[in-house]
């Protein structure tokens, strides 16, 4: 049986937006923030993968590279 939506109020809706934005924020920090983690890790002489990054998978999976001249490292085996 199909309920009936639940219609906001402007007030709700202003409400909603507020926190919305703050997630946005909060979201755009985390961005930059994974971002330069990369870029750190792009520049580390030890590991001399110029294209390394982060894969995501429904949140964060593993580790390869754009070029995909690595096998790709499963968080599995990253938090071993």
């Amino acid at each position: 049986m199909l309920t009936k939506k639940k219609k906001l109020t402007k007030k709700q809706l202003s409400r909603i937006k507020l926190w919305w934005e703050i997630a946005r924020l909060i979201d755009a920090e985390y961005w930059d923030k994974i971002m330069l983690i990369e870029k750190r890790m792009k520049l580390d002489p030890v590991i001399g993968i110029k294209d390394i990054e982060f894969f995501w998978k429904d949140g964060l999976a593993g580790i390869g590279n754009a070029s995909r001249t690595i096998e790709l490292i499963h968080s599995t085996t990253l938090e071993k």
